[in-house]
């Protein structure tokens, strides 16, 4: 006998008319900033009733803050999983770049407020303890990626903590730059070239400057 407990109408009801709301509200924060989004909107973007909203979701920033988690949570785990499949600490690191460009890709309107929130940890927010450890986990994932990498003899040896952050931060400039329309570079294309500056280096060999 399966030890999985099969859902019930409710719950499959309940999850479905969650993602219906939280869908809708992605997309409408990615356009306007959390004030200007009314709950009005929301529903309307869901083809939902008011009413029925509020059924699942207490406030605006309760909705806010769900689609938020529910996206961060989505992306680490996803990384994770890609990263713990892959052989090497090269490669390794290249799925933590693809996995994340990728992930953009299919989710633009997730990546707006993602932006918003992680552009910006340091602000008094509700989420703000919540998403530093979040931002944290994804963090220590790869610095510790880099430490093995070192050990093992298969990077320099270069401080983790200062790879792990160059590379967290270059990922997330592409990202930014692809979500605002400044770049239409295909995302193999922009893996192949960050790993490239991260495995040979920007600078010609023998160059004095």
């Amino acid at each position: 006998m399966s030890l999985v407990a099969k859902k019930t109408k409710q719950q499959v009801v309940t999850e479905l008319r969650c993602s219906e709301i939280l869908d809708a509200a992605r997309r409408l924060f990615s356009r306007r900033s959390f004030q200007e989004v009314t709950i009005d909107e929301i529903a309307a973007e869901a083809e939902l009733a008011k009413a029925t909203v509020y059924q699942y979701f207490p406030s605006k920033q309760d909705i806010y803050l769900e689609a938020l988690r529910v996206g961060v949570r989505e992306l680490l785990d996803l990384t994770e999983a890609q990263m713990k499949s892959a052989v090497g600490t090269k490669a390794k690191i290249e799925a933590f770049i693809r996995t994340r460009l990728g992930y953009l890709e299919q989710h633009r309107e997730f990546f707006a407020v993602y932006h918003s929130e992680f552009g910006n940890l340091i602000h008094p927010a509700a989420l703000n303890q919540e998403f530093r450890k979040l931002y944290r986990r994804q963090f220590d994932l790869l610095e510790s990626v880099i430490a093995q990498g070192v050990e093992r003899g298969e990077l320099t040896a270069v401080a983790p903590n200062v790879m792990a952050t160059m590379i967290y931060e270059a990922t997330r400039g592409l990202m930014l730059h692809h979500s605002l329309g400044w770049s239409d570079t295909p995302v193999e294309q922009q893996v192949a070239g960050l790993m490239q500056i991260l495995c040979d280096g920007a600078c010609k060999k023998g160059s004095k400057r």
